[in-house]
């Protein structure tokens, strides 16, 4: 219950600092700004848009927390769907889709136990969220993600430098 009190409070002071941002990114405006380019995500797009493509794939973010990327990756046609613990960022999620004019589902839930059907999305990623946890809970939430995931699954870490690294991973076959 406290991470989840300590979580609402961090969103809490993210929301007035993320549409900040989202009014004042390169270009000068929200609309311009690509979170992608930003956060190092090119060859992920590429990746996804050359082997999938993104229109009207299903996307799942857990922890979403801001639900910048999935802005995003909205914009790009696909159907979004962001899960996080905490309601202050699910709010956050919702005023940067309505500010993105795009439309991102939000669930509130732990992403240790997604309440999702296995296989229900063709992509699932969790962005600067696995490090947080312990050894443990990084296994669980990636095989949650997994077992959520169609097609491909893809873990992205910051890095002291600010560039985040990205682990994709094509999900071939799941045993049962």
């Amino acid at each position: 219950m406290e991470k989840i009190a300590a979580l609402n409070r961090f969103w809490e002071e993210q929301i007035h600092q993320y549409s900040v941002v989202a009014n004042s990114c390169e270009g000068g405006s929200f609309e311009d700004f690509d979170p992608i380019k930003s956060l190092g995500y090119l060859r992920l797009r590429d990746i996804l848009s050359s082997r999938m493509g993104l229109g009207g794939a299903s996307v799942l973010e857990p922890g979403c927390g801001s639900g910048l990327v999935l802005c995003y990756f909205s914009k790009l046609g696909a159907n979004c769907t962001g899960l996080d613990i905490s309601d202050k960022a699910l709010e956050l999620t919702k005023l940067l889709a309505e500010e993105k004019g795009t439309n991102i589902a939000t669930v509130n839930g732990d992403y240790l136990e997604l309440p999702f059907k296995d296989n229900r999305f063709d992509f699932v990623f969790n962005s600067g969220v696995i490090e947080h946890e312990q050894s443990k809970e990084q296994e669980r939430l990636v095989h949650e993600m997994v077992r959520v995931s169609k097609h491909y699954v893809a873990v992205a870490i910051p890095t002291n430098v600010g560039v985040h690294q990205i682990f994709l991973r094509e999900v071939i076959h799941k045993g049962k």
